[in-house]
This record gives structure tokens, C-alpha cells and sequence, in this order.
């Protein structure tokens, strides 16, 4: 019983309100709301059943406690730098390339395919720009399948030091 509000812990079965249910959530981490939050609707629900209180006060939603999101690591120029300067005629250096310059996510690169990259040449025959059009996406339990979402389907344009 850790997780019971002392002044709950002898007191006889009482219909909490909403707000002191919430209250007490609010005060707990996320793992652990969830769990005491089932086991506490359990007995309250068998309470109301049972007759001995009124209303069925876990009917109500409340806010659960969030894991806070991790914090993503954003690469500078001096980091993608040591990255393409490390892997430099490794198998995975394509790769790198085309996520760094196009932005597009690892499952998509793994998933372009040579039909999908549009070089356009300048008069001299030089290449002047490339467009990837990513509209898969390969992961290793699904294999080869449609991007993210329809949002993620787009036609992005290569920098100059890939193209």
C-alpha cells in the first residue's frame, strides 16, 4: 500500500471525488499510475457493486501521467562531418549521404531504389541537381512498404555535395 494516500489507509471506504482522484494521480510517475489507477478502480468499482458507495467514481477519464519524451540528438555541420569522414568508402556511407541531405528517415533510405533518383544535367552534360522521390520505406520485420503516412511521400532535392 505505498502508493495510498496515508489519510486513505485507515479510513473507511469513502466516495472520492474526481478531482481528489486526479489530484492523487498527479503526484504519481507514469508506470506507476497506471498500475495502482487499475487496481484502485478495481476495488472502487466492487465497492459500488457491493453497495457500499454511491457512484462509481473511476467512470470519469483523467489525465494520466506522460514518460517525457527523449530528447533527440541533432547533428551540426562538425558532427555529419566526423560521421562521413568515419564511414568514407564504407558500405553505409551511401546511405548517410542521402539521409543527410534529403532529411529523410533510415527506413527510406534503405528503401530507394535507382528509378527513384532524377538527375538533372546542365548544358555541359554536368550534373546540376538530383530530385529522390521517397515513397517507401524498408524495415526489417515488414520488409519494403509505403512511407509513414501520405504526408511522408514527397520529392526532395539532393545538395550539391551528394549530387
Amino acid at each position: 500500500m505505498k502508493h495510498v494516500p496515508d489519510e486513505w489507509k485507515d479510513a473507511p471506504i469513502k466516495e472520492p471525488t474526481a478531482t481528489e482522484v486526479q489530484n492523487w494521480i498527479d503526484t504519481m510517475t507514469a508506470g506507476t499510475a497506471r498500475a495502482t489507477i487499475r487496481y484502485f478502480r478495481a476495488i472502487l468499482r466492487r465497492a459500488y457493486h457491493d453497495g457500499i458507495i454511491k457512484q462509481e467514481p473511476m467512470r470519469n477519464r483523467f489525465t494520466m501521467p506522460r514518460r517525457p519524451k527523449p530528447t533527440k540528438t541533432i547533428w551540426d555541420e562538425e558532427d555529419m562531418s566526423n560521421v562521413l569522414n568515419a564511414t568514407r568508402g564504407e558500405a553505409i556511407e551511401p546511405y548517410l549521404l542521402v539521409m543527410i541531405g534529403t532529411g529523410c528517415r533510415k527506413e527510406e533510405a534503405l528503401a530507394l531504389d535507382w528509378e527513384k533518383i532524377e538527375f538533372v544535367k546542365n548544358k555541359k552534360g554536368k550534373i546540376k541537381i538530383a530530385w529522390i522521390t521517397i515513397d517507401k520505406a524498408f524495415t526489417e520485420p515488414d520488409g519494403e512498404h509505403s512511407t509513414k503516412n501520405e504526408q511522408s511521400e514527397r520529392r526532395v532535392p539532393v545538395v550539391g555535395y551528394i549530387a
